[in-house]
């Protein structure tokens, strides 16, 4: 039996680190008690080992052994958990750059066929085979992307467009966005994030995620009658700028800057086409 993408999350001030090592150490044994009782098997060289936090807590952090069955687990730089790449600093960097190669890869396939196929048909190309490597859990990266990053992704849905339209390399692609239909890499991600909230809101589902969200009205309803911007969300308390890359954060941001009508759309169908409309605008 094979269970990949399991993940032990851990988090701890660098004081308590020998503290948080001998807890991990701890919890990683009852779990391989566990899995042999069960004839399971847990393999150390399989298995990674990702510290992340600040560069000054990184710097300052003393020796951190995990170990499985007696095997140390290696320590990296990045990980992978289900398809998204997280490093140390949660800079997406390495995500951006194995997703680059990827769509350069498919490009390069797909360019000695551009005078072959329609601009339709390779409008549809393009974003079943390159721009939906980037959609894929946009919610969770693109908040945390410096604008460097963000220009690089930006630049291969540009690409994609000069492949479509047969656009020369230092012709303006703006204008070919309203010709496809489409948002630009940071648009699709607002309207995906707040598709998702909406939905959240609405199913209540999944749990851990919609625990993360509050009405301004859930927070007030014991205090002030005050009536506005009850069906907006509150913002999550926080002490660092690095935390407005969080979910939570950023959801409760884009979401409370859809107008208000939009927000009280009756369906998700509703819901997005009101919001890809808005959205187109910005």
């Amino acid at each position: 039996m094979y269970a990949d993408d399991v993940v032990l999350l851990y988090s701890f001030q660098l004081s308590s680190a020998s503290t948080a090592a001998a807890n991990i150490n701890r919890d990683l044994h009852l779990i391989a008690e566990w899995a042999s009782s069960n004839s399971l098997h847990l393999n150390p060289s399989k298995s990674s080992l990702l510290i992340a936090g600040s560069p000054f807590h990184l710097s300052h952090l003393p020796s951190f052994n995990i170990f499985i069955n007696q095997s140390q687990i290696p320590q990296s730089s990045s990980i992978k958990i289900l398809g998204v790449h997280f490093d140390s600093s949660w800079s997406f960097d390495q995500h951006v750059l194995v997703k680059s190669r990827a769509a350069f890869l498919r490009l390069r396939l797909l360019y000695p066929f551009r005078h072959i196929l329609s601009t339709s048909q390779k409008l549809l190309i393009s974003q079943l085979l390159v721009i939906s490597l980037f959609d894929y859990s946009n919610s969770i990266y693109i908040p945390a992307l410096s604008q460097k990053l963000l220009t690089r992704v930006q630049r291969i849905q540009n690409t994609c467009l000069r492949f479509s339209f047969n656009v020369r390399k230092y012709d303006h692609i703006s204008p070919y966005f309203s010709r496809s239909g489409w948002l630009n890499i940071r648009q699709r991600f607002i309207l995906h994030l707040c598709c998702l909230v909406f939905r959240l809101l609405h199913s209540g589902v999944p749990r851990y995620l919609r625990n993360l969200l509050y009405f301004n009205s859930d927070l007030h309803a014991n205090n002030t009658p005050d009536t506005r911007h009850q069906d907006s969300l509150s913002y999550p308390r926080h002490r660092t700028s690095k935390f407005k890359a969080a979910f939570s954060y950023t959801a409760t941001k884009f979401y409370n800057a859809m107008p208000s009508f939009i927000r009280l759309s009756p369906s998700l169908p509703s819901f997005r086409s009101r919001a890809l409309e808005y959205i187109s605008t910005l």
